[in-house]
């Protein structure tokens, strides 16, 4: 179970040379999350988030307390955004990975 952990994250925080030929390798950036989030959550933010917290949560990476709500999930990411704009062009999803561990790590 460990090695799917850790094969999870690196696949989350995998970086490619892509990225100096114009494109990048993965569908959406820290950036364009925080974009979506920052003007308050839209439709867009608040689902990215949702479902990143889901897949999070089914492979146990992160836990989600009882009667979380999606806004508190957003407010965590964006928390985690605000203060590390250094990681905000890697992917969104490696993002909301590491705010969410940080944030409530499992037992």
């Amino acid at each position: 179970m460990r090695w799917h952990r850790l094969l999870f994250l690196c696949g989350l925080l995998w970086t490619s040379s892509a990225d100096s030929q114009g494109y990048s390798p993965y569908f959406q950036s820290g950036d364009q999350l925080y974009d979506h989030c920052s003007t308050g959550p839209d439709a867009y933010c608040m689902g990215y988030v949702a479902g990143e917290t889901d897949t999070l949560t089914t492979y146990r990476f992160a836990c989600l307390p009882p009667n979380a709500t999606v806004r508190e999930a957003v407010d965590i990411v964006m928390n985690f955004l605000r203060a590390h704009p250094e990681t905000r062009h890697y992917s969104a999803a490696s993002d909301v990975a590491v705010a969410r561990k940080d944030a409530i790590p499992c037992k």
